[in-house]
């Protein structure tokens, strides 16, 4: 079974405060996972919960900006509120559900340094559902590689969240700078991508 979105990923806008709550429905799902992609200005994310139920923060990067991946195996069934608690900054998140996985791996890291307008990462679960998250103060616009669709796009004046997914066919996920400007602020970027392997076929 291919690992795919169980319903429509919902996102919340970039806003300045302590943390945000939206409202997101789950249904029963062979294989289900939470996945929540969060992004601040500096600092962590202390919590994020799903009906009251933690997830688990599984990648997390500061260079600049901060870009986080957490998940929740089973979430119970029903519309219930993400919750997140964060330092009073700008922040943000993209919630989805994926369906058919069996677990989750090859989480991968990278960071954009001047001169490198092109961030990828490989290694990403080939065949399998891969999502990213990106956050950097550039103010350029930046566009996804060949086999992604671009599914998070939320500015601040200090978070600039950008994310993606594809069913992998090389395990390769990329960002590319549209401006190709050497920029300074580009060092402060950081990129993450979450590889979900999808369960096995039962004849």
């Amino acid at each position: 079974m291919a690992v795919d979105f169980a319903t429509t990923s919902v996102s919340t806008s970039v806003v300045t405060n302590t943390g945000q709550t939206l409202a997101f429905t789950t249904v029963a799902a062979p294989g289900s996972i939470l996945v929540v992609r969060a992004v601040g200005a500096t600092d962590a994310h202390t919590s994020i919960k799903f009906n009251g139920i933690d997830l688990t923060k599984i990648v997390g990067a500061s260079s600049g900006g901060r870009s986080e991946i957490w998940v929740l195996a089973t979430p119970p069934v029903g519309t219930y509120n993400v919750v997140s608690v964060c330092p009073s900054q700008q922040n943000g998140f993209i919630v989805s559900q994926l369906k058919g996985a069996r677990t989750y791996g090859n989480v991968q890291r990278a960071f954009v340094f001047n001169g490198n307008n092109t961030v990828t990462l490989t290694g990403v679960n080939p065949g399998d559902l891969s999502l990213d998250v990106f956050n950097t103060g550039i103010t350029s616009d930046f566009t996804v590689g060949a086999n992604q669709t671009k599914d998070f796009d939320q500015d601040g004046s200090s978070v600039r969240a950008h994310g993606s997914y594809q069913s992998t066919t090389d395990g390769v996920m990329s960002w590319t700078n549209t401006l190709g400007s050497d920029s300074s602020e580009l060092a402060a970027a950081n990129f993450l991508a979450l590889g979900a392997l999808g369960m096995p076929t039962i004849f």
